[in-house]
């Protein structure tokens, strides 16, 4: 796939902000299954680890600059 997209051929990308909100929310609807408890709502962290093999320090932990993130944006 990446090879896919680097050449033009896929139109599309996955962003690491993205990739990681959901993998938390996969993550947490296969707890409420492995626990039986579908009322339970998601609580995302505020924190959202940013990688860019471009930068010598390639990986950050991120905070919203305004106490939550604009989800539209990333």
């Amino acid at each position: 796939w990446a090879n896919s997209y680097v050449n033009k051929d896929r139109p599309w990308a996955v962003l690491s902000p993205v990739a990681n909100i959901v993998g938390i929310l996969a993550s947490f609807e296969a707890f409420k299954c492995m626990i039986n408890r579908e009322n339970l709502q998601p609580i995302l962290s505020p924190n959202l680890i940013k990688i860019n093999l471009a930068y010598p320090n390639m990986v950050q932990v991120c905070e919203p600059e305004s106490g939550s993130w604009n989800y539209t944006t990333l």
